[in-house]
């Protein structure tokens, strides 16, 4: 057990910046057309190797009420269900788990686990599975066997079961909300973090008060009062989570869970000239 907040993995964690392009179909043509150039700051490890340290602290966080920790425990109860169920061979639960691995519904993110639940779903004959991998495959320019679909491997969910809410907890440390982020991020409290000082919450922070360290470390998150530092923000919700507050200990969870991605550059690119294209 960890009993030394200096010894919390994730405040060992590396960053690493990646590229990210996004993608619009061309009416009328087989090609792409470029329509956004992202650069993200994210984890250097996968966060399938710390869901235990996630686990922990919403466990922690939800004996003390903490909502969101409350709510994601029932997910992580809802994903176990689901597991059963799909190991017992039912073939619709096989695709709500696909769903569920590729969405970090109740458990981390596993593209790898996911896809292989869908296949199994595929061949055990669920109706929204066979929905989503034709419309995957619509426009192969083969015949594809159902019944042989190691050779396909990434294969995501693309229905999503009705009543399924996808929530983006990955964007919610390090950027503003604007225009560039999806519609389905979640983003941090900034109604009430806007207006504080960072001064005063600094030097409330170091005197010991958990509530004002969890609120230093949104300042040094979203670059408040002063210049962003991810790294010092995932200090002070570490110290804030030792201290006892709950807030802070969901945070943990959060981002241990799903880990972050933090845009620092974006690009859009309009028109149908000389956008760089790609074949699909």
């Amino acid at each position: 057990m960890i009993t030394n907040w200096l010894e919390e993995p994730i405040t060992g964690f590396g960053l690493t910046t990646l590229p990210c392009r996004c993608y619009k179909p061309v009416k009328g043509k087989r090609k792409c057309r470029l329509t956004k150039y992202c650069e993200k700051v994210v984890f250097d490890c996968w966060a399938g190797d710390y869901w235990p340290r996630a686990v922990f602290w919403y466990q922690t966080a939800a004996m003390q009420k903490e909502p969101f920790a409350v709510q994601e425990m029932k997910r992580i109860e809802e994903f176990k269900n689901t597991e059963r169920k799909a190991q017992e061979g039912d073939a619709d639960a096989q695709y709500l788990l696909s769903v569920y691995y590729f969405y970090s519904y109740g458990t981390c993110e596993d593209y790898s686990e996911g896809s292989m639940w869908m296949r199994k779903a595929v061949i055990n004959g669920s109706r929204i599975a066979r929905r989503s991998f034709h419309k995957y495959f619509a426009d192969a320019d083969t015949d594809l066997d159902i019944n042989n679909l190691e050779v396909t491997g990434f294969l995501p969910p693309l229905i999503l079961p009705k009543g399924f809410k996808f929530l983006n907890m990955k964007a919610r440390h390090g950027t503003k909300k604007c225009r560039h982020v999806s519609k389905h991020c979640v983003f941090a409290p900034w109604e009430q973090l806007s207006k504080l000082d960072f001064n005063e919450t600094e030097k409330a922070a170091c005197k010991g008060d958990p509530e004002k360290q969890y609120q230093l470390a949104w300042l040094y998150d979203q670059g408040h009062g002063v210049k962003l530092d991810i790294k010092k923000a995932i200090r002070w919700f570490v110290i804030s989570a030792y201290n006892g507050y709950a807030p802070s200990q969901t945070e943990l969870g959060i981002m241990y869970q799903h880990g972050i991605e933090a845009i620092t550059a974006s690009l859009e690119f309009f028109g149908n000239g000389a956008e760089p294209e790609k074949n699909t």
